[in-house]
């Protein structure tokens, strides 16, 4: 059995906790955003989808 040099097993562990932390904070942070667009207004944000969609209507209609 070859094991892996303590230097290299404790680098392998920091990666890993790095990387959890990332994905943590970025889902974090992924909420935060969706919690504050909702509470900004649902109204203007499908106003302005609605908009964009007629819009591309108009357009592929010539």
């Amino acid at each position: 059995i070859s094991q892996c040099p303590p230097m290299l097993q404790d680098l392998i562990r920091l990666n890993a906790d790095l990387i959890t932390k990332y994905i943590v904070g970025v889902f974090f942070f992924s909420i935060v955003l969706d919690l504050g667009y909702r509470k900004v207004g649902m109204e203007d944000r499908n106003f302005t989808a609605k908009d964009l969609f007629r819009n591309k209507k108009d357009c592929s209609f010539g």
